[in-house]
């Protein structure tokens, strides 16, 4: 998850610079750089549901069953 939040704030910020100054290099490096925006938080976002799951649940081996069948 800390790997997560570094990702989504340094993608973030290289989306928010591009489209103040409308100077990315590519359209795909656009397009990729919002990407990966949206997988890193995204990640961050399942990644404390599954610990809060985990943390609050009074069985962890359930919560892991039930989450893999709703997936």
């Amino acid at each position: 998850m800390l790997f997560g939040i570094i990702e989504g704030s340094v993608t973030t910020w290289l989306t928010v610079r591009f489209n103040e100054n409308n100077n990315y290099f590519d359209v795909t490096v656009r397009d990729r750089i919002r990407f990966l925006v949206f997988a890193s938080w995204w990640t961050v976002f399942v990644c404390s549901v599954y610990g809060i799951l985990f943390v609050h649940s009074s069985s962890g081996v359930l919560t892991s069953v039930l989450s893999h069948g709703a997936l």
